[in-house]
């Protein structure tokens, strides 16, 4: 998941000083989400709230993955 910095920084913004380039059908798609995770996923209205939570999901899935605790 490509970050590239911004130099405003929106305290509000999960992401903090990173930017979120991919789309979100590729989020989607690459984020493998449970359930669970689709159903909550379906009550977020707002494109950057769902951008986010896939993006946190799929960093969250590469990180575990990456030490090993799958």
């Amino acid at each position: 998941m490509p970050l590239q910095p911004i130099h405003h920084i929106d305290n509000s913004f999960v992401w903090g000083s990173w930017f979120i380039t991919e789309a979100i059908e590729e989020l989607y798609q690459n984020a493998l989400l449970s359930p669970e995770e689709t159903a909550f996923w379906h009550t977020i209205q707002h494109p950057t709230p769902q951008r986010c939570f896939l993006a946190s999901r799929l960093l969250i899935k590469t990180l575990v993955g990456h030490w090993g605790l799958t």
